[in-house]
This record gives structure tokens, sequence and C-alpha cells, in this order.
């Protein structure tokens, strides 16, 4: 990646390559990839929508979520197949 980098502004293509200075460039890209991905949070984590399927509601206009509690990821409660809301909920991930 450095490489590319160094390439892509026609810089020198002399650059540390220690194994510290490496940690530090994934660390740089790890850091570029979380703050240009796009906010996820309001997605269903199973079908990956923000609302389930048209016409699937046709009685509401809302859609009923349900919370992991163990890694707080959201899911339609339709597409994790309507689980009791009353007790705790853990996705099929961390049931694993």
């Amino acid at each position: 990646m450095k490489y590319a980098e160094k390439v892509l502004a026609e810089e020198s293509l002399i650059f540390d390559n220690s194994a510290k200075a490496v940690e530090g460039y994934r660390m740089e890209v790890a850091l570029a990839v979380l703050r240009d991905t796009d906010d996820l949070s309001m997605l269903c984590h199973c079908c990956g929508e923000s609302e389930t399927e048209k016409g699937s509601d046709s009685d509401s206009n809302t859609t009923d979520w349900i919370e992991c509690d163990q890694c707080q990821r959201w899911y339609h409660n339709k597409c994790v197949g309507n689980p009791d809301g009353s007790v705790s909920y853990s996705c099929g991930a961390c049931r694993k």
C-alpha cells in the first residue's frame, strides 16, 4: 500500500519498511477505512436493509427491531425469526 501511495504521489520510493513502520502504515490504512466507511448502524445486520422488504409490513408503518445483548447489533425481528423480546437476545454469531 505504501509503495502504491508513493507511486501515485510521484514521490521517492524510498521509505521505512521496518516492522514498527509497517505496523504504523497498517494502522493508518485501518483508520482511513473506518473514517471513510458508510454509516451502517441503521441497517439490519441480517438483511442489510434499513426497513424490511416492501410490502412485508403493509399493515404498519413501523418495523420491529431487536438488539443483540452481546454485540449490540440491531436486527429486524422478522429476519431473525421473531424472537421473544422480553428475554435476553443473542444473535447467531454471538451464540456460536
